[in-house]
């Protein structure tokens, strides 16, 4: 029963946003990144003009573009850019489904883990944009759970190919993401390792991933531009690194600040951290080593992930602070996936799922009132909910 609570509580902010999607524009949700260079980046790959982009303030036109190469496509087909991330959304949830399940959860457990995860704020506030974190998120699930179980085949290794590249070309950080999933992760793929099998992973992985940094270092001489590192130069009026989180932790009540953004975000998995600390206690005292069998990996790629955040751009302000919590989503995946494979070990699933549900229901209050689309919800639900089994099997459907 409680699965299907998660899958009805999905459906209605799905159903929710995909409307707002549809009858509002970016220019009326004014969001700066959207509008700034994201979508002109889009509007230019549609153009087919990947090259002349200095026109897009601050070089930002020059950032990896496999989102806007997706959001071109949006373009193109006359979809509503609101829907990018509506269906960023719904990638996001099945991503954390199958890396819960290839973990080990159940299909109970993966709903759960799915739907409150998906339902964050520091998600649901980026469904009407046009930003790229909730595909980084994405890209970073797919990655994370095929190097979990690698396979001595071709098409695997095409898989973290593809999946591998979307996550260095949608973003700079997932560069470093790559870096960290490679340091945890590598030894378990590298005995697997062909000639063929390298070809395979070699060729998506450079044409989705390097191709933009190669571009860069052709056009301007720096492959991360406008970003300064070493002898790279900077665009000289790009200053988003000047201020990092790691100057706004170093800050006077720069630490309560955060705690604050993160309470903010993530509502009860912000005690997650907290929560791997003591598991990993417990587990000394108790001298139970088959708790934490095979998830310390999950622990190291979340603390490695955490030095990744801190570099990234920020500002003393609590607002820029709330925002910049999506940066966190490669901290927080790993440590929630952990906590709720212990819950399993420990036998407390079941508790861990109610609050769970309720950590995800607590976002509705924030949402306008729509009475049309509730009562659209409720049939759809109820529809689904009455549809007979043997019906569904004919159709080779489950039923939920």
């Amino acid at each position: 029963m409680i699965s299907k609570l998660f899958i009805a509580l999905f459906s209605f902010v799905l159903l929710y946003f995909a409307y707002l999607a549809v009858t509002t524009t970016p220019i009326l949700l004014g969001e700066v990144d959207s509008l700034t260079y994201h979508i002109p980046m889009a509007e230019a790959f549609a153009e087919g003009n990947f090259k002349d982009l200095f026109y897009i303030p601050r070089g930002l036109g020059y950032y990896p573009g496999v989102g806007e190469i997706i959001l071109s496509l949006f373009i193109k087909l006359n979809i509503p850019l609101g829907l990018f991330n509506v269906l960023g959304l719904v990638l996001l949830f099945f991503g954390c489904k199958l890396t819960a399940r290839v973990f080990g959860l159940g299909r109970g457990a993966s709903l759960a883990f799915a739907t409150t995860f998906s339902l964050l704020p520091t998600v649901l506030r980026l469904v009407l944009t046009q930003t790229i974190d909730i595909w980084l998120a994405v890209f970073f699930l797919f990655s994370l759970s095929l190097l979990q179980k690698p396979k001595r085949s071709i098409s695997y290794f095409l898989k973290i190919g593809f999946s591998l590249g979307f996550l260095v070309g949608v973003k700079y950080s997932g560069i470093l993401l790559m870096l960290a999933l490679s340091a945890v992760y590598l030894r378990k793929v590298l005995p697997m390792l062909t000639a063929r099998r390298f070809i395979a992973f070699f060729v998506p992985f450079v044409i989705l991933g390097f191709t933009w940094y190669a571009r860069n270092w052709i056009i301007t001489g720096n492959p991360i531009y406008p970003v300064a590192f070493l002898d790279w130069q900077a665009d000289p009026n790009f200053h988003a690194t000047d201020w990092t989180s790691i100057k706004v932790f170093l800050e006077p009540g720069g630490v309560w600040l955060m705690i604050q953004s993160l309470i903010s975000e993530y509502l009860f998995w912000s005690l997650a951290p907290l929560l791997v600390v003591l598991i990993y206690y417990y587990s000394k005292i108790k001298k139970q080593r088959e708790l934490l069998k095979d998830l310390m990996p999950l622990v190291v790629l979340a603390v490695i992930n955490f030095f990744i955040f801190l570099p990234q751009p920020s500002l003393p302000d609590m607002q820029i602070v709330i925002s910049n919590m999506r940066f966190v989503y490669p901290v927080m995946i790993p440590i929630m996936l952990f906590v709720f494979v212990v819950a399993k070990r420990l036998g407390i699933l079941k508790e861990l799922t109610i609050v769970a549900l309720l950590s995800s229901i607590s976002v509705l209050p924030q949402f306008d009132y729509r009475p049309k689309l509730i009562i659209a919800w409720l049939i759809f639900v109820g529809i689904t909910l009455a549809v007979p089994q043997k019906i569904l099997k004919l159709l080779n459907i489950r039923k939920v």
